[in-house]
Order: C-alpha cells, then sequence, then structure tokens
C-alpha cells in the first residue's frame, strides 16, 4: 500500500480571530485559522510593531487606515517577514492592496515527514510528525487523512501525541546533505552567566557527517554546552582560567556544586572536578586554605554512583586522578612556616608532616569517627547483619586522625575516645628512613614530608573490569574493598626497600569470604591502577577487623568476595571471568577435533546417514555459540558489532538446541522402532527421505526467526536485551 493524503493543520482557540495564519496548506470551508501574537483589540498607539515573524496579509488591511486615522506613524523597523514576496518591506510603506490573501500561507516554522510518498506493507508502523512554530497554548494540532479528521485509536495502531520543543525549532533532524557531507546546526545557547571562557566561547555549531552510504555517522557535540545544568557549570569552570588571585574564590564555589555530589548523573561531572582539583593543586604552596577545599571536594565525590565512578575513571582516569593529586598535598603544601596539617571530612582524613629523618622514632596514627547513639554507618557489622552497601554517615561524624609517636601497642578493640569507633590504624617503623641514600643523612638537609590519608571505603579506586586483578590480589577472582582504604607515604625522601613491615589495622564495614591484604598499585604516572597483594600479607582476620602487613609505603585495604559486587563489573568494556576463556578454548578443540575426525574416518565409524549430519551441525552449532560468546559478549561499545553479536548468538543458540531435539527424536526412533518382516508379493521398502527437511527445521526456523527479529526493529539486538 501507499500512504499518502496526510496533512496537518494548527487550530486556534475560537476566541482568537483577527490578525491570523494558516499553515502552508489550504484550509477546508469552515476551519479555523492560526493567530498571531496580537490580541483581539486594536493595539495601543505604538510606533514599533516590529517581529521576525510578522505576516503581512490581508488580516492586516485593516490596520494602514487605523493608523492614518490615529496619526500613528509606523516605524521603518516594522518589516514584514512573510509572505516572501513582501519579506523585508516596511509594513508602512505598503499599499492596501498588497496585502493579500492568496496563495499558501507560511510560517516561521513548518515541516511534515516524512515530505514524500512512502511505500509500506500492510501491519507496518508508519510514524508521522509534524513540527510547527509554537505562538501560544491556543493552538492546536489537527491530522486529516483523505479530508478526514483522525482520531487515536490505540486498537487500530492509531497514536497521537504533542510535545512542545523549548528554545528550538528542528531540534529533532539535521538539514538534508548530500553523501559524505558534513552538516552543520548551531548549537543551544545558554544566557545562564557571564563568566569569560578561555579562548573565547565554545564554538557555535555541532557537526554531523553523512557518509558516503548516505547514512548519518555520529554527531560530534564536543563545542557545544551541556543541556544539564550541573555538567554545564562544571564545563565552564574547566575553561576558566586559574591563577593565584582567584583559585581560592573558584574552589569555594566548586566545593558548593560538589555538596550535590550524590545527585551527579553524568559521568563528565566526576571528570571535570578531578581536573579542577589537580589544577587547584598547582596553587597549595601559594594559598594554604586550599587543601581542605581539596579534601571536601574528594570527600564529597566519595558519594557518587559508583558505577558513574567507574565509567569516569574508565572515560580520563578522574579516580585515580584525584587520588594522586590528594597523595601530593603534603609535599606541595607543607614549609619551614607550615610544618603540619591535618584536614577532616566526611569520608577523607589528610594528616601530613614535616620531619627530620635522623631524629624520626617511629609513628602510628588511628583513623576514628565519632559515633551517636543509633547513628548508621558507625557500627561493624556483625556475622549475621546484612552486608548491604556502606550507610553514609552523618554530617558531623567526620573522620579523623590521632597520631602519637613511638611504637605504642593501638589495638582498633581497645581504642578509647568516648563515642568513637576506630575505623583503621597504621604504624610505621622507627627504620622507616633507614635505608635513605647517603646524600640525605646529616649535614644535608634533612626536612622530609610525611603524610597519611585514609580513605573512608575504596570508591575512588576504580580499576578496569574486576576490582582485583587475575594473578594478584584477587587470584583470578572478582573482589572488592570491605574495608576503609589507608595510605602512608613521604615525599622530599626516597624510602625504598623497608627493612621493618608497616603493620595495619582495618575495620570491615561490608561481610565478605576470603579476604585479601592489597595496596594499590599505580603502574606509572598516567596508569590507571590496580589492586595488588605484591608485598603484603594479611596476619589476622576475624569478623570486624583484619590485620596485615607490608614491605612497602601505599595505600592499603582488605579485599573480600562480598555478595553484591560492585556494578562496574557489569559495565560495557569488563572482561569474562578468566576461568572462561581457557574453558572455551578446550571446549572449541574437542568440538573440532570431533568434527574432523568424523569427517575423515566417517566410512570406518558405524554411524547411520542421519546421525552423521547431525553431529557434525550440533558440533559446529555448539562451537559457534561458545565462541562468538567468549570473544563478542563484552563488545558493547561498537552498536554494530553488538547487534551483530546478539544475531548470531541469537541463531546459534536456536540452532543448537533444535539440533539436539532433531537428534534425539531420531535416536529414539531408531532404538524404538522395527521394520515389519517383508510379506510375499510386498512392495520394495521405499527409498529413504532426504535430509533436507532436518536442515529446514533446525537451520531453517531459527533464521526465519532472527530475520522477523532483525527486520522489526534491529535495536531488540543491544547490550541491554533481556
Amino acid at each position: 500500500m501507499v500512504a499518502a493524503g496526510h496533512t496537518c493543520t494548527i487550530l486556534p482557540s475560537p476566541a482568537l480571530s483577527s490578525l491570523s495564519l494558516s499553515l502552508g496548506l489550504h484550509p477546508h470551508p469552515g476551519e479555523p485559522t492560526l493567530p498571531l501574537l496580537y490580541p483581539v483589540a486594536p493595539p495601543p498607539p505604538c510606533r514599533d510593531l516590529g517581529t521576525e515573524f510578522l505576516t503581512c496579509d490581508c488580516r492586516l488591511r485593516w490596520l494602514l487606515p487605523w493608523a492614518r486615522n490615529r496619526s500613528v506613524q509606523l516605524s521603518e523597523r516594522t518589516l514584514c517577514a512573510y509572505p516572501s514576496a513582501l519579506h523585508a518591506q516596511t509594513l508602512g510603506g505598503l499599499q492596501e492592496a498588497q496585502l493579500r490573501c492568496e496563495g499558501a500561507l507560511e510560517l516561521h516554522t513548518h515541516h511534515l515527514i516524512p515530505s514524500l510518498r512512502q511505500v509500506v506493507f500492510q501491519g507496518d508502523r508508519l510514524p508521522f510528525q509534524c513540527s510547527a512554530s509554537y505562538l501560544g497554548n491556543d493552538t492546536h494540532v489537527r491530522w486529516y487523512h483523505n479530508r478526514a479528521p483522525v482520531e487515536g485509536d490505540e486498537q487500530a495502531g492509531i497514536l497521537l501525541g504533542d510535545s512542545l520543543i523549548h528554545d528550538c525549532t528542528f531540534i529533532t533532524r539535521w538539514p538534508r546533505t548530500l553523501a559524505g557531507i558534513t552538516a552543520y546546526q548551531s548549537c543551544l545557547q545558554y544566557p545562564f552567566t557571564s563568566v569569560p571562557l578561555s579562548g573565547g566561547a565554545p564554538g557555535t555549531r555541532a557537526s554531523r557527517r553523512c557518509d558516503r552510504a548516505g547514512r548519518w555517522e555520529p554527531g560530534d557535540y564536543s563545542h557545544c554546552l551541556y543541556t544539564n545544568d550541573i555538567t554545564r557549570v562544571l564545563y565552564t569552570f574547566v575553561l576558566m582560567p586559574i591563577n593565584a588571585s582567584n583559585a581560592l574564590t573558584l574552589a569555594h564555589q566548586l566545593r558548593v556544586y560538589t555538596a550535590e555530589a550524590a545527585s551527579f548523573s553524568d559521568m563528565m561531572d566526576v571528570v571535570y572536578v578531578a581536573q579542577m582539583i589537580q589544577k587547584f593543586l598547582g596553587y597549595v604552596d601559594q594559598i594554604k586554605e586550599l587543601v581542605e577545599v581539596m579534601v571536601d571536594m574528594a570527600s564529597n565525590l566519595m558519594l557518587v554512583d559508583e558505577h558513574l565512578l567507574w565509567l569516569a575513571q574508565r572515560e580520563d582516569k578522574a579516580c585515580s586522578g584525584i587520588v594522586g593529586a590528594l597523595e601530593r598535598i603534603g609535599g606541595a603544601a607543607l614549609s619551614a612556616h607550615a610544618q603540619h596539617i591535618s584536614v577532616n571530612s566526611r569520608n577523607v582524613a589528610l594528616e601530613a608532616y614535616l620531619i627530620k629523618p635522623h631524629s624520626y622514632v617511629g609513628l602510628t596514627c588511628t583513623a576514628f569517627q565519632r559515633r551517636e547513639a543509633g547513628a548508621p554507618g558507625t557500627r561493624p557489622l556483625g556475622p549475621r547483619q546484612n552486608p548491604s552497601p556502606e550507610p553514609e554517615p552523618l554530617a558531623d561524624q567526620q573522620l579523623r586522625f590521632r597520631c602519637t609517636t613511638g611504637r605504642p601497642n593501638v589495638s582498633l578493640s581497645s581504642f578509647h575516645i568516648k563515642n568513637s569507633v576506630a575505623l583503621a590504624s597504621i604504624q610505621l617503623p622507627p627504620s622507616l628512613f633507614s635505608s635513605l641514600p647517603a646524600a640525605l643523612a646529616p649535614p644535608a638537609p634533612p626536612d622530609c614530608t610525611l603524610q597519611l590519608l585514609v580513605f573512608r571505603n575504596g570508591r575512588l579506586f576504580r580499576s578496569h573490569g574486576n576490582t582485583s586483578r587475575p594473578g594478584a590480589a584477587g587470584l583470578g577472582k572478582r573482589r572488592g574493598v570491605a574495608t576503609p582504604v589507608i595510605s602512608a607515604g613521604t615525599s622530599g625522601c626516597s624510602v625504598g626497600n623497608l627493612t621493618e613491615p608497616v603493620a595495619v589495622s582495618l575495620r570491615h564495614w561490608a561481610e565478605g569470604a576470603e579476604p585479601v591484604a592489597a595496596w594499590w598499585s599505580q603502574e606509572g604516572p598516567g596508569a590507571p591502577g590496580g589492586w595488588s597483594s605484591e608485598g603484603c600479607q594479611l596476619r589476622s582476620s576475624q569478623p570486624h577487623v583484619s590485620s596485615l602487613q607490608c614491605q612497602h609505603l601505599g595505600n592499603v585495604a582488605v579485599l573480600m568476595e562480598l555478595r553484591a559486587f560492585p556494578r562496574e563489573v557489569e559495565g560495557s568494556g569488563a572482561g569474562l571471568h578468566p576461568v572462561v576463556y581457557p574453558c572455551t578454548a578446550l571446549l572449541l578443540l574437542c568440538l573440532f577435533s570431533t568434527i574432523i575426525t568424523y569427517i575423515l574416518h566417517h566410512s570406518s565409524i558405524h554411524v547411520s546417514r542421519k546421525g552423521w549430519h547431525m553431529l557434525l551441525n550440533l558440533c559446529f552449532h555448539m562451537a559457534m555459540t561458545s565462541a562468538v560468546f567468549a570473544g563478542g559478549i563484552t563488545l558493547t561499545n561498537y552498536q554494530m558489532v553488538c547487534q551483530a553479536v546478539g544475531i548470531t548468538l541469537h541463531y546459534s543458540s536456536l540452532s543448537t538446541l533444535l539440533w539436539m531435539g532433531v537428534k534425539a527424536r531420531v535416536l529414539h526412533k531408531e532404538l524404538t522402532w522395527r521394520a515389519p518382516p517383508p510379506q510375499e508379493g510386498d512392495a520394495a521398502l521405499p527409498a529413504p527421505r532426504p535430509m533436507l527437511r532436518f536442515y529446514l527445521i533446525a537451520g531453517g526456523i531459527p533464521l526465519i526467526i532472527c530475520g522477523i527479529t532483525a527486520a522489526v526493529n534491529i535495536h531488540n539486538y543491544r547490550d541491554h536485551s533481556p
């Protein structure tokens, strides 16, 4: 069938008559028309009636004599926009005879999609879209088919819907262009701020290329501002120039936005804040107040959804950048005039000292948190409590450090500060600086920065794929951080292999199995990082506390197999469990060995012709399903590849099941059916039926199902399909 004859008309309220318009389609007799933005009553004495949508037709004939009778002179800026024959002409300079209502009426925006005749088949869905200028709440869209009004009917498949798009006209479609040509659209402008942008305002156009086959490629919107308010403002912060005079002011403003980090909905929010934190690090030596603001912003970002943090880490190593900036604060901020820094926040605590290595006698620090009566998030979980994600602390429950020199015997269970609970402790041995090079020994400059950090959880420690890497801390298993993360580091003096280990105790905030001591390995300045068990050993693990020791400094935590593993392992790009790949390879080896053996030695293997065909096809489709699943199930970042993998898996799995069913039926028939003895005079037995019917069933039916599914909606095959 050919769909044609559809029109759309914009209708006004009957109360608005006078100055009116209609669409570029001829109105039907008795059909009301579309009003302009003018009231019914004559306008007050006014000289300038200019507007970019002014239509000069027969409905304005009354205006010219009215202006002459009232001695009103129309301004030269009152120009006609429509019809095109009078475009840019002054209204006051026209004659009444020129104001005519002839031909098709024109609007600033009026477009019907599809605009050409469409060939469709019965039962197909054919959407129509009518876009027109918005002139007021009293205008309505009416659809007509063969001059008859169209009404919505869900049972008949006719669905009508209205939507209003602000700030634009053709936001839903790109202009027509030729294959191989790039089309451009203006970006939406937001006059929400007068903040100057470095290098000028961002580009005012978005681009999209039409490839040689006539298909649109993904659009480039990198030069446009974000439509999300928070993301747009954070992007503006990144573009602003920073210097010593405005760094603290910008930091305070940015901290206000990160206070709502729990409601962030875009990974770029995290990326932009991380970039700003790293920029502020360059001014810490001049502005000491920046330290507290940076720690607060990092603490606020730990409230962001875990999946967004993982996406931000994958996009720009944002989480690693935040951790790296915090680790360098002490070395940048401490000096002879500021030898100690202590900063507390809800999720991060920092302690830094300027020390003399030759007089260092050891240091033990305990991170604790105030515990209100009945307050959540401060008691350790018991063995039978629900290991749900860690509840957030109250606003006044800040992480704090308590440090003492020497080697006191401090344990988390014996920590005694009223209404407080100890979350982590670290004991640095007196021999920490014993391996310093001779150049740093007296009488050389002895000052050295020692910094300690504690993170309430491991949300900022994001690694690609599994939280723990195979062969390292996770030993090939998926594990999550079940304790706070505590770290110690030095600046200005390089500490090598320790003669005595660093002792660490950590309190569990979640239940898990098989605890493993791990430290965060950065693997280079630009590397994303990951957990490793090299150099760390678990000394003891109790239901609520684990003790470990490490032969080096760094971020330390305890990883466990949690019941509710973080969601990032399910994200696109995450690999399968390492055991899947060798098992798949072994299965493919066995299947192809079976296929090759039966092909080369089919004459010496006593199996029926039907069984031979079915066995080979069953092995082949099983191999196809296994290989495609292992090799392509994680390729969700590429839409076409993802759809191809989905279609192939759908076909091969259905075909495998049908070949198994057909083979089971044939085996059952061969084992139970016995041919009756031939009688004298009976005709010869009929020739065996061809194998084509089995191929049509086991191969043709899945092909038809997959073809129909893809033809109806190719997007049925996507990464989040059921």
